[in-house]
């Protein structure tokens, strides 16, 4: 579940950009300069915060098994530096830090444009 959330966030992220997250290349149609208009933008926002939601209250529920139990391999990185989020909050379960990545790039790439739009038309 998390791999085809990753592969929906780098999309969207891509999507917002005009480019590819990840390899740099403008998307095509994107070369002329339109992008996203701001009712996407707010679809895309929509779409990403209901996702993350049900995430959470799918994970909360404890009846999902971790990618990374039925491969055998914990694929999550962490370092010492970080803040550990509360497990306690999300129901004592292995997911926390697979549940906060959950659409992280496009949230981030929303929080940047949406902001720099209201800063424009303010």
């Amino acid at each position: 579940m998390f791999r085809l959330l990753e592969k929906l966030d780098v999309a969207f992220a891509s999507l917002l950009q005009g480019r590819n997250i990840d390899s740099g290349e403008p998307l095509p149609g994107f070369e002329t300069g339109k992008g996203v208009t701001g009712t996407e933008k707010v679809r895309i926002k929509s779409i990403a915060d209901n996702s993350r939601v049900a995430v959470v209250h799918l994970m909360s529920q404890g009846d999902i098994e971790s990618e990374s139990d039925l491969e055998g391999t914990d694929h999550a990185e962490t370092s010492m530096d970080e803040d550990p989020i509360d497990d306690d909050l999300i129901g004592g379960n292995d997911f926390a830090m697979e549940i906060a990545r959950v659409y992280d790039r496009t949230t981030v790439e929303l929080g940047d444009q949406l902001s720099g739009d209201t800063a424009t038309q303010g």
